[in-house]
């Protein structure tokens, strides 16, 4: 949560963050399959309940620093944050499926979702488990889907035509303009991740990528207003 409070101070569009299930069904924010390597506990995260990861500290890695701890946070805290302070930020919601519990985990970020009506529409609901997304809108028809891919995709226009009106989320090492564009010819909007040198964000923004995941908003927003500013002053 202290990640996320920070980067909104920023002037930046959206947060993406990472959601799979504790042991007793409820949605929380974990990158890794494990703890281990983000916290002081160790495990899957499927082998802790949600009041058990509450208790660890998810900023120990910053201890050093005089960052204070911070549990593990359900998705929960996380929209009802952004419902009550920040209600128009986007906010890329990533389900990550290390097992086949496809359709609780849908069922579950979808009733914590309806708790929050006023940020459901801010939500991109981003997977690279595809059946997942195709779960997804058999509960939620209106969902905004990011299809992820890691590994490069041939023929982008073929493969993200029946998902016009989607995102599609590239590796940035595997993405050149000829694929930003196919993709926008499919109809979807174009996004990579995680780009975090300066000239390398420079170069998507040039290539027409519609959106920027960065580990460093902080450089990301400062290379995105020259690159802005350069643009106008040309009569772009």
């Amino acid at each position: 949560m202290l990640a996320f409070q920070q980067a909104l101070t920023l002037p930046i569009d959206g947060l993406e963050l990472d959601v799979q299930l504790s042991d007793d069904g409820v949605p929380v924010i974990m990158h890794d399959e494990t703890v281990d390597r983000t916290t002081d506990g160790a495990g899957p995260v499927r082998s802790f309940s949600a009041a058990e990861l509450g208790k660890l500290n998810a900023a120990c890695l910053w201890k050093e620093q005089g960052v204070p701890a911070c549990p593990v946070p359900a998705l929960s805290d996380v929209l009802a944050w952004t419902s009550a302070e920040h209600p128009d930020v986007l906010i890329n919601l990533e389900l990550k499926v290390f097992d086949d519990h496809v359709v609780p985990l849908v069922n579950a970020v979808v009733r914590c979702v309806d708790q929050f009506p006023n940020v459901r529409d801010q939500i991109l609901f981003s997977s690279f488990h595809h059946d997942c997304l195709s779960a997804l809108t058999k509960v939620l028809p209106a969902a905004r889907l990011g299809f992820l891919y890691g590994p490069p995709v041939a023929k982008p226009h073929e493969v993200f035509r029946a998902h016009a009106g989607h995102w599609v989320n590239l590796r940035h090492d595997w993405t050149d303009g000829e694929t930003i564009a196919a993709c926008h010819s499919a109809g979807a909007t174009c996004c990579v991740w995680t780009v975090d040198d300066p000239d390398l964000i420079r170069k998507f923004l040039d290539l027409g990528a519609d959106v920027i995941i960065t580990n460093v908003p902080d450089v990301a927003h400062l290379v995105r207003d020259q690159w802005l500013a350069e643009r106008s002053a040309g009569g772009v």
